[in-house]
């Protein structure tokens, strides 16, 4: 549940936006903290958005996917 500091304001690029693909890796059975960062700011607004999480890792037995997914979309839902 790191976040780390994002460079820019990415959050501008998403904002007319009606459709926006959040794609990232999970490392180690856990979202990286960048798309944390991203997803749980005061700055992250995807009202009237649909979003789509698209994660990928190494691990063949997909360690804690459906939990990373989960708690990444319910950021999502709360911001939006």
């Amino acid at each position: 549940k790191l976040k780390s500091k994002l460079a820019g304001d990415p959050w501008k690029e998403i904002l007319d936006a009606n459709l926006v693909y959040l794609m990232f890796p999970i490392w180690a059975g856990n979202s990286v903290p960048a798309m944390n960062a991203f997803v749980n700011s005061e700055k992250s607004n995807f009202e009237g958005k649909e979003v789509i999480l698209v994660t990928f890792q190494s691990d063949p037995s997909m360690k804690n996917s459906d939990k990373v997914r989960a708690y990444i979309g319910n950021l999502v839902s709360k911001h939006g």
